[in-house]
């Protein structure tokens, strides 16, 4: 059962999040609007998301698919499909679950969103078997389409 005092610290954790991070229920967003996806078998991102870091979010787990979504800033971002990923086309709806669900055998955040932030070239790398280059200091989202912050 939750009490006030969670419900207080899942509002200063929404707080940090973007702004399209649905606080009451799963939402269907259309990739364009706020972000690119790269939709990524899961065995193959989970070793990407190994080599990229934790601050390489955000990302969606789908147990049930057995896929990941990376979301990238670069709406513009360009990619060479390969045989275990993809860049989802403008328009794709993807479930966004809120911020807090981030475990578990539904779909939920493998890295949640403020966190950090992927470079397309960077992703490639990581599903290729190579480290990306370190970036100091690491971008953050910002939340907003094409627009990072440095940290």
């Amino acid at each position: 059962m939750r009490t006030d005092d969670d419900s207080d610290a899942i509002e200063d954790e929404y707080a940090l999040l973007p702004f399209w991070v649905p606080r009451v229920e799963t939402t269907r967003i259309p990739t364009g609007r706020h972000w690119a996806a790269v939709r990524v078998t899961a065995a193959d991102a989970e070793k990407a998301h190994r080599l990229l870091g934790p601050d390489s979010g955000p990302v969606i787990a789908n147990p049930y698919a057995g896929v990941w979504f990376f979301l990238l800033d670069d709406l513009g971002a360009t990619w060479e499909p390969t045989r275990t990923a993809r860049l989802l086309r403008e328009g794709t709806l993807i479930a966004v679950h809120q911020g807090h669900v981030r475990h578990g055998r539904d779909v939920h955040w493998a890295v949640p969103p403020g966190l950090g932030s992927t470079l397309a070239d960077d992703l490639r790398a990581a599903l290729d078997g190579k480290p990306p280059p370190r970036r100091w200091p690491p971008a953050r989202s910002s939340g907003q389409p094409g627009h990072r912050l440095a940290s």
